[in-house]
């Protein structure tokens, strides 16, 4: 079965089709034989219980079998001790095995299945609050025409319908293929549907069954267009699918005498997030929602456009005061409107979000806690992973990457975590030299817009991808992934996101010696920084001039740039942001002290800038990042400078040389780990600061020395030391 989920183009066809298929035939041989072991009063409470699904009463599974109080104790009695029942809470039970039930059933002639169902349709109709999905369902499957459409009716109105989407979901496909469907009570079960899913995790098949509501030609316009925003909001957060804001642009038209409606998809129109609309339609759209709301007058709609112009305001750094700041907006309260509630905490949860990117980790951590209420969680989950996610986020730039790929791996395929974890493990697996996962994760750079369709997220993994081509010296690659996510700024025109990707574009730009393309770029980013700035995107700017200076052999100016960017992220509190400018720096200092006049120039301050830098990326686990600074250590260190860390870097040789025999030496340690993550001998080599010959020395030594099958395996050798 997952095997076949594997090789399918569409996963959520396929797991439909996987629904439907029959019960292992070993499965149905061993349940039906150990049901001709129990008694008849026994095996008919089996069966309720496979009929009634899930868990369930004593009560209604003596119901659905047929038997009294005394006699159905019994038959349970006998059904748990068997094995094929459990008790899964006080006084309810279900199937042991869940592929049973459907064992079970396929065994049972029609007329009997039939009868079971309706039985259990009864007997959850005498409940105290009925479930009317699942009665529903259960008179659908036991030929009950009327009533099955009756129930569906009922299960419209139900507040508590939803609490199963994937049994909605499935009532909602049962009454599409009707001729006489019900197109009002399937309306209403849609938009309940809809709304559910926007607040929690949608179903396999959600968004597919209400497409094909929304084509029913009896269905009332005003229903219609509300479905329609509903499902493109589903598909553009919860999905992240572009087309989701196509749909939401369609249902404005549907929408002309709702403007809360209308209100709710401009302001989600307005979402600086998207990698779809560009800033200026974003104002564009938030104009509208402000409009609209002070047309109808209603405090909520005003909240509503207030919050996404504070949320504008956050994503681009603006430096005026904006009344709609985060700061500004009351908390959200159990209390209150869920309407209200849901606004304001899409507002906090989508600023939290900005000001991690931007580099204000202290009040992304507060937007956080206050967006974190005993009503998101209870009603709002999918808000509370995206926080999740952000959360992920905000320890990597804190530099609490302790367990944070672990963690990371956990949430890769969550709705809501999925992008944020993608990025966290691109950036540790980088960071770590495990260049063979950073292939795996990293998409297409012509898919970026797809996978990560909030853009800073589109905009930070460009930059990985660039500086990971940088590094291989891949110039054309780099090259072209720089042009391509420079276009993509320009064009969404919130400069402070490009701080994720503008240094490694200007390395990129340099190597291939396009110095002026450079220059053009590093001035354009300095003119948007203008009126919109954040502490990243400052850093950056300084990290880029710094990179020019350095290309232009104008070293010191080059070291003080760097040492600038070191500090804006020492007082954001980023460390490994903090760590890649002080290596720059004190790369930059000693080569500027190499072409000193007199050979004698200040090397303290490069020196300290190079062993701070390796003692934060070997703090954090950035194995590459340190083996490279420890490599420029060793190749710039001047004669006569017997630093701790230039100490360990250094490959002694000749006399005194430590026997390391089957033992890895240090350098070899090194070399092994570069190479298990997947770089090459030449990159290795230039990581290292050694000839490619050297590195293919030490691979062959290292292998030999590990018994190691193949290069994949030198960094877990159980003979490395």
């Amino acid at each position: 079965m997952l095997e076949s989920l594997e090789e399918a183009a569409d996963a959520t066809a396929a797991l439909q089709e996987l629904d439907k298929a029959e019960p292992p035939v070993r499965l149905t041989q061993h349940i039906t034989g150990r049901l001709t072991t129990l008694g008849s009063d026994a095996s008919a409470l089996v069966r309720a219980a496979a009929v009634l699904g899930d868990t369930s009463r004593e009560r209604d599974l003596r119901r659905v079998a047929g038997l009294g109080r005394t006699a159905g104790s019994a038959a349970l009695v006998q059904a748990l001790r068997s094995g094929l029942l459990e008790e899964r809470a006080p006084d309810r039970y279900g199937l042991a095995i869940p592929l049973a039930a459907s064992a079970l059933l396929a065994d049972l002639p029609g007329p009997i299945r039939c009868s079971l169902h309706r039985r259990a349709a009864d007997a959850l109709t005498r409940s105290g609050e009925v479930p009317w999905v699942a009665v529903a369902r259960h008179q659908r499957l036991g030929g009950r025409e009327g009533k099955w459409l009756r129930a569906a009716e009922q299960a419209a109105d139900d507040p508590n319908a939803l609490a199963d989407p994937g049994a909605a979901v499935d009532l909602l496909r049962s009454l599409l293929g009707r001729r006489d469907l019900p197109a009002r009570a399937a309306g209403r079960l849609a938009l309940g549907l809809t709304r559910n899913a926007l607040l929690t995790l949608p179903s396999i098949g959600t968004v597919d069954v209400l497409g094909q509501i929304l084509v029913l030609p009896q269905l009332p316009d005003e229903v219609r267009g509300e479905i329609r925003l509903e499902r493109g909001l589903v598909i553009s957060s919860q999905l992240s699918r572009s087309e989701g804001k196509t749909e939401i642009e369609r249902a404005l038209t549907e929408l002309q005498s709702r403007p809360d409606l209308r209100v709710r998809a401009l302001t989600a129109l307005a979402n600086p997030l998207s990698a779809v609309h560009e800033l200026d339609a974003n104002i564009h759209w938030w104009k509208r929602a402000q409009a609209t709301a002070e047309a109808s007058g209603d405090p909520t709609d005003l909240l509503a456009a207030r919050a996404v112009r504070g949320t504008i305001a956050v994503a681009c750094g603006e430096r005026h005061s904006i009344p709609g700041l985060p700061a500004n907006l009351p908390d959200p309260h159990g209390g209150l409107d869920p309407r209200r509630n849901e606004y304001l905490t899409r507002a906090l949860s989508n600023a939290a979000c900005c000001a991690v990117f931007n580099g204000d980790l202290q009040q992304a951590a507060t937007l956080l806690r206050r967006s974190a209420t005993p009503w998101a969680a209870a009603t709002a989950p999918f808000i509370t992973e995206c926080d999740r996610g952000t959360k992920l986020l905000l320890r990597l730039e804190r530099g609490q990457w302790s367990g944070l790929g672990g963690e990371s791996r956990a949430l890769l395929s969550g709705v809501g975590t999925r992008a944020d974890a993608r990025l966290v493990l691109l950036q540790l697996a980088l960071a770590q030299g495990a260049w063979e996962d950073c292939v795996t994760l990293q998409p297409n750079p012509h898919d970026l817009p797809q996978v990560f369709s909030q853009f800073p997220y589109e905009v930070s993994a460009a930059g990985i991808h660039i500086r990971m081509a940088v590094a291989r010296q891949k110039t054309a690659d780099a090259e072209a992934s720089a042009e391509r996510i420079w276009h993509r700024l320009r064009a969404k025109g919130v400069w402070v996101w490009a701080a994720h990707a503008a240094p490694w574009a200007v390395s990129a730009w340099l190597l291939a010696a396009r110095e002026d393309t450079a220059r053009a770029a590093v001035a354009e980013l300095a003119s948007g920084l203008r009126t919109h700035h954040s502490r990243t995107a400052g850093a950056a700017l300084l990290r880029c001039r710094a990179l020019l200076a350095e290309h232009e052999e104008q070293h010191a100016q080059a070291q003080q740039l760097f040492e600038r960017a070191a500090l804006v992220h020492e007082r954001s509190g980023a460390p490994y942001r903090r760590a890649l400018d002080l290596e720059g720096a004190g790369r930059c200092g000693l080569t500027a002290r190499m072409h000193a006049a007199d050979d004698r120039g200040p090397v303290d301050d490069a020196l300290r800038n190079l062993e701070e830098a390796i003692r934060v990326f070997e703090s954090l686990g950035a194995s590459w990042d340190a083996l490279r600074a420890r490599g420029t250590l060793r190749g710039l260190i001047p004669p006569g400078h017997s630093r701790a860390f230039a100490g360990e870097a250094t490959d002694v040789r000749g006399r005194g040389r430590p026997p390391y025999g089957n033992s890895l030496s240090p350098r070899e340690q090194e070399v092994a780990a570069l190479a298990a993550g997947g770089m090459t001998n030449r990159e290795i080599a230039r990581a290292l600061h050694l000839s490619p010959r050297t590195v293919e020395q030490h691979v062959y030594r290292i292998m030999r020395k590990t018994q190691a099958v193949s290069r994949r395996h030198l960094g877990t050798s159980p003979k490395n030391s």
